[in-house]
């Protein structure tokens, strides 16, 4: 994996933290379904800032152009309601 998509989500209130949670275990269980995608997913949470949180989607497809997933903007658009958002790519150097 030469890059990985980076969705960061800074919640407007701290009692939303269970629904992050919520929505993360149903994303990675869809990912895990049938289609078998190679998707990988990891949520981290800032350790200095409960409300920062910062989703990782990475893929192994050798020669795959870098750039944001479908599984990306879908993700965008459930946590703004959330808070601030933000989504990037970045590659390996």
């Amino acid at each position: 994996m030469n890059w990985i998509e980076i969705i960061t989500i800074r919640l407007s209130k701290q009692e939303n933290t269970p629904r992050v949670l919520d929505i993360i275990r149903d994303i990675k269980a869809a990912q895990n379904g049938p289609s078998k995608n190679s998707v990988s997913i990891n949520l981290y949470q800032n350790k200095g800032i409960e409300s920062d949180w910062t989703i990782h989607l990475g893929k192994n497809s050798p020669g795959e152009q870098a750039e944001k997933s479908q599984l990306g903007q879908v993700i965008i658009e459930t946590f703004r309601p959330f808070g601030l958002v933000n989504h990037s790519i970045w590659e390996r150097r």
